[in-house]
C-alpha cells in the first residue's frame, strides 16, 4: 500500500455500529472502523483508562493501514505532538457522528466531541422546505438562546450557511479559539 496523509485516512475511514453503554468511570462506546468500504476492526473504549482496545477482523489490520500514513501528516502543531492510532481511531468515530449531528439543528459547544443539538424534529433543509421563516428561527437560536444559555459557538455553520442561514463571524466557533481556551487563556469572548 502506498504511503497517505492523515487527512486522506480521515476520508477514507467511516465508524459504523456505534454504540454507547455504561462504562466504569463513565460512558463506554463500541465502533467498527470501516476503511475504503471494508471492515477492517473493532474498537472499544471500555472506560476503565488506559488505551483503546482494539481487535481487527478477519486478516485485516488497522497497524498495517496506519503504517502506510506518512509521521509528517500526523504532526498537530496546535498541541505540539504527533497523534497516535487511538485518538485517530476516536476522532473517525467523532467525525462519524458529527457528519449526523450536522444536519439536526443548530450545534453549540466549545468542541466538536460536547456538543447541544438545538433545532426541530426534522433536519435543517426540510425544516427550511417547509417554510423559510424558519431561516429566522434558526438565527434566534444562536444569537438569543446561545447568549442566555452558554458561552459555546456555532460548530456546524459551514453547514448552516450552506442552507442559507448567515452565521456572523462572532458566533462561529473555529479551533484556534478553542485551542486559546484549551491553554488556558480563559473564555473566549463574542
Amino acid at each position: 500500500m502506498n504511503k497517505i496523509t492523515l487527512k486522506e485516512f480521515y476520508n477514507r475511514a467511516t465508524a459504523k455500529n456505534i454504540k454507547t453503554m455504561r462504562g466504569h468511570d463513565g460512558p463506554s462506546q463500541e465502533w467498527d472502523v470501516y476503511f475504503d468500504n471494508k471492515k477492517i476492526c473493532n474498537c472499544w473504549d471500555d472506560s476503565y483508562g488506559g488505551n483503546l482496545q482494539v481487535t481487527n477482523y478477519d486478516g485485516k489490520s488497522i497497524e498495517d493501514i496506519w503504517n502506510t500514513i506518512d509521521k509528517d501528516s500526523t504532526w498537530d502543531p496546535d498541541y505540539e505532538w504527533h497523534t497516535n492510532r487511538d485518538i485517530v481511531l476516536e476522532e473517525v468515530k467523532s467525525r462519524t457522528n458529527w457528519l449526523k449531528d450536522q444536519k439536526k439543528g443548530v450545534l453549540i459547544g466549545f468542541n466538536k466531541s460536547n456538543y447541544d443539538i438545538i433545532g426541530y424534529k426534522s433536519s435543517i433543509l426540510d425544516m427550511l422546505r417547509k417554510s423559510l421563516e424558519y431561516q429566522k428561527e434558526y438565527i434566534k437560536i444562536f444569537t438569543e438562546e446561545t447568549n442566555t444559555k452558554t458561552d459555546g459557538f456555532v460548530l456546524n455553520w459551514q453547514y448552516l450557511e450552506g442552507c442559507g442561514i448567515d452565521v456572523p463571524e462572532k458566533y462561529r466557533w473555529s479551533r484556534a479559539k478553542y485551542v486559546k481556551q484549551v491553554r488556558g487563556g480563559g473564555p473566549v469572548n463574542k
